[in-house]
């Protein structure tokens, strides 16, 4: 607590924790009458705040904006890869069904089917993961569980993910020439 019955409140955006170098800090200076409403939520209390990286005001509600809007810490609504014709056929469909309101991608999907989307995270190029998720938050939910529909063991961003195909199948040949390369003979 502050001098004063005061208190900072912080969200860290798209880390997973208070303490997560890789989101982006917003804090509020707040009065002790409403520490009570913190209740209900699962925090973090710390003895002191994480180090202050100089936001002001201003950029909380920028920050809180582009969070609420989908932009990525590189910049990118996951939105904008529909469109981007660099990017595989198997991650547009698979965002562009995924991101459609509730009624609108069930009636996608009892007619044509749900696309499937399988990729390999870029800390390890072996293990296959299969994305359950396309977020308006800017990043994917994904799984190891390569039979799962829903229900994701990590949120991570587009650009943290590669080798993007449509069958379990052709990633796990994938993955399989990866080891083949790396222990020739």
């Amino acid at each position: 607590m502050f001098e004063g019955g005061w208190f900072v409140a912080g969200i860290n955006l798209g880390g997973d924790s208070i303490l997560d170098p890789d989101g982006q800090m917003i804090t509020y200076h707040m009065q002790e009458c409403y520490w009570n409403l913190l209740n209900n939520w699962e925090v973090a209390i710390l003895e002191n705040a994480p180090k202050w990286d100089g936001h002001t005001a201003a950029d909380v509600l920028e920050r809180i904006n582009e969070y609420m809007m989908g932009v990525s810490d590189h910049g990118r609504p996951v939105d904008d890869y529909i469109m981007d014709f660099t990017m595989p056929q198997a991650l547009q469909a698979f965002i562009l069904i995924n991101r459609l309101p509730a009624m609108e991608k069930n009636i996608i999907a009892g007619t044509y089917g749900s696309p499937e989307l399988y990729c390999v995270h870029k800390d390890d190029l072996l293990k296959a993961q299969r994305v359950v998720m396309a977020s308006r938050m800017g990043d994917l939910g994904i799984t190891d569980d390569l039979n799962a529909e829903n229900g994701y063991q990590r949120r991570v961003l587009v650009a943290e993910l590669q080798d993007f195909v449509a069958t379990k199948i052709e990633l796990q040949e994938i993955i399989k020439q990866r080891v083949i390369a790396k222990n020739p003979g």
